[in-house]
């Protein structure tokens, strides 16, 4: 009984001593600590907007235990990065211990100081790791620049957007009614989550082959590029008249370019027109119109995860020496290229509305992975005309395999 007593007293004992026993930490000066990468990097950021941000390890490849003395941000409180030292927001951190053939996560990220430059500037910092003596430093830079911001904004006079500056819109912006937005060429206008916008007016974008105009959106990482679903896109009111759009890209979208009704100045005259227009890399659509009247030419529709062109409740729609390609999006698409329809709409107030469907389809390409990448679905009570010719068409009806287009080759 006596010697039962007194080992269930030594047990805890052993504990004990356990817990207090010392960890074997190296102290030789040669024991240095690597890094998944010598230099940090993050792409061009706005002003206020942070960066993505960047994971990287630090790596102890000593078999035994090391004792970092200091991790710490050089800025400081004033330096445009912060760190998230593995799990904990801080910029410095003293007495980490990191087992032998162990690692540890650092997060950093980057926000533009506004009061900068307009042009694009370089934006440097270090990290610095104190270990056993060693002093070594991981380099992280960044490339700042500012922009204009539009943010739930009223374009409420005439303005021109020009290439020496840079436009972010964050969430809604609106162009008034009897208001013109002008883009100059070569112009960069980004958009965030939120953005949309609303063309109550007239925009009037007006780019070269040179210098093309570039709606995309926000993040310049390279994970984001080409990624749909960035921005909202642009979209045409009921009011909005004599829009023009050349040589204008316009890219990473829920919908690129979305239409409502036919122009004021009547069914007959484009309410859009688009030359040398790229619109790729959209969730939903690149263009969809409702009632209206579109017209384009030399103009590109790509990668979209719904229908490329879909029309809506009849309207005019022309296209000319047009591409319209849906391979290779990063989202499947069971929806046809082009999609045009006559169908009624059910308007709470007004009653049925319905519309002719006007479609002309001119020396275009309509192709993707589907079976039928153009259909005119005949849905309403009004007429349905339609003049295809000398396109190349991936689809299965016979019927437009005349007047020189090309099925399925």
């Amino acid at each position: 009984m006596r010697f039962r007593f007194l080992s269930l007293l030594a047990f805890p004992l052993l504990l004990i001593f356990a817990s207090c026993e010392k960890r074997n930490f190296t102290e030789d000066s040669s024991a240095k600590l690597s890094f998944s990468s010598n230099e940090i990097f993050f792409d061009t950021l706005f002003k206020g907007i942070g960066s993505a941000t960047q994971r990287f390890n630090v790596y102890n490849p000593n078999s035994q235990p090391v004792k970092i003395s200091t991790v710490q941000l050089e800025g400081g409180s004033s330096s445009p990065y912060s760190l998230n030292i593995d799990g904990r927001p801080a910029n410095s951190v003293s007495g980490y211990e990191l087992n032998g053939k162990d690692s540890m996560f650092i997060f950093a990220e980057l926000k533009i100081d506004q009061s900068k430059p307009s042009n694009p500037y370089i934006v440097k910092d270090s990290i610095k790791f104190l270990t056993n003596g060693n002093r070594q430093f991981l380099r992280l830079k960044g490339y700042g620049q500012q922009a204009k911001f539009y943010n739930d904004t009223v374009v409420t006079s005439n303005e021109t957007w020009q290439s020496s500056n840079t436009y972010v819109i964050v969430d809604q912006m609106l162009v008034d009614e009897d208001v013109t937005l002008s883009i100059q060429e070569g112009t960069e206008i980004y958009g965030t989550g939120g953005a949309l916008i609303f063309i109550a007016g007239t925009m009037q974008a007006q780019g070269t082959k040179e210098d093309p105009i570039v709606f995309q959106g926000h993040r310049p990482e390279d994970s984001y590029n080409n990624v749909p679903g960035q921005w909202q896109g642009l979209h045409f009111l009921p009011t909005s008249k004599n829009n023009f759009l050349s040589y204008t890209t316009i890219t990473e979208g829920i919908v690129g370019i979305r239409v409502d009704s036919f122009s004021t100045q009547g069914d007959t005259i484009p309410k859009v027109q688009l030359n040398n227009v790229h619109i790729k890399n959209m969730t939903n659509y690149g263009i969809l119109g409702f009632s209206t009247n579109i017209l384009a030419t030399n103009t590109i529709v790509s990668e979209s995860c719904g229908s490329l062109v879909s029309g809506i409740y009849g309207g005019n729609y022309q296209f000319f020496h047009c591409t319209f390609a849906n391979n290779g999006c990063k989202c499947s698409s069971d929806d046809p290229g082009l999609f045009f329809t006559n169908r009624v709409l059910e308007d709470p107030d007004a009653g049925p509305i319905s519309f002719d469907l006007n479609v002309v389809l001119e020396n275009s390409i309509a192709w993707g992975s589907d079976e039928e990448e153009f259909i005119l679905a005949n849905e309403g009570p009004k007429d349905v005309n339609a003049s295809v010719s000398h396109n190349l068409l991936k689809t299965s009806n016979q019927n437009y395999n005349t007047n020189g287009n090309i099925l399925n080759k």
